[in-house]
């Protein structure tokens, strides 16, 4: 697991503790994870993918992220974003 990935997944523990979601799984299986299983209704997912952009000076396609079966393919997203556009400095 990546540097990246950790980074994702405290991004994303982050914003399920806000919502009072306790995901107690290793690190390794939440990036398998699929996304419909971290009971996040459709606002959710989308603080999930402004707490991303945030958090890795990026901008996301919103739709095409909200299509993403897993969080590993959130952070292939991440990474397509962080190489097409510099970061917003």
């Amino acid at each position: 697991m990546t540097p990246l990935h950790h980074k994702i997944i405290a991004v994303i523990r982050s914003v399920l503790a806000a919502k009072q979601i306790t995901v107690e799984l290793p690190d390794d299986v939440i990036l398998e994870m699929d996304l419909r299983n971290l009971e996040l209704d459709s606002i959710d997912k989308l603080d999930l993918i402004m707490a991303l952009e945030e958090a890795f000076d990026v901008v996301f396609d919103t739709s095409t992220v909200l299509k993403s079966a897993s969080i590993a393919e959130i952070g292939m997203h991440v990474e397509r974003a962080r190489r097409i556009a510099p970061a917003r400095s």
